[in-house]
């Protein structure tokens, strides 16, 4: 069965994760960018919801509006 786009999102986001908080580092959106095997990736996170959106599943932009309205960042909601 194929793994749902936002389940691979989910998998390749907490690989980086854990890859930056081993060496001490902190874990921004361009490196979650980077992880998504972007060429140029954004610096922020509304260009890299517009990427993902764009190359990968438009769930992931609606998750960046839920976690703006509920003032939340989004990486609680990935979590959840």
């Amino acid at each position: 069965m194929k793994k749902k786009p936002y389940l691979l999102i989910r998998e390749v986001y907490e690989k980086k994760q854990k890859e930056m908080e081993k060496k001490g580092q902190t874990f921004t959106w361009q490196d979650f960018a980077e992880a998504m095997g972007m060429e140029n990736p954004a610096s922020t996170r509304s260009n890299v919801a517009k990427i993902l959106d764009d190359k990968y599943n438009p769930t992931f932009n609606k998750l960046c509006n839920i976690a703006d309205a509920l003032g939340v960042k989004i990486t609680d909601l990935i979590k959840a």
